[in-house]
């Protein structure tokens, strides 16, 4: 059962990761210039996007709030359904 969670853990940060990208290079923006209109340090953001964090709620809704999407859209995994990227 822990090794389950673990990899449905594992598997949702690498889904959180290439979103976060996707969105941050969409808009053109570097880790610095997201960190710079978010209060979220470059530090926390390429820990996401690498796959290492997850970050708080605090850090989701400024960076869905300066990337003008929501946080469900960059955060939402549905481990349930056991598929590839929700």
């Amino acid at each position: 059962m822990e090794k389950l969670i673990h990899r449905k853990r594992q598997k949702s940060k690498q889904v959180v990761a290439k979103r976060l990208k996707k969105a941050r290079e969409g808009k053109g923006l570097t880790t610095q210039e997201l960190s710079s209109l978010s209060s979220v340090r470059d530090l926390t953001i390429k820990r996401i996007e690498a796959g290492i964090h997850l970050g708080t709620i605090e850090s989701a809704i400024k960076l869905a709030m300066a990337l003008e999407t929501t946080v469900e859209e960059l955060f939402y995994v549905d481990t349930t359904k056991g598929r590839g990227e929700q």
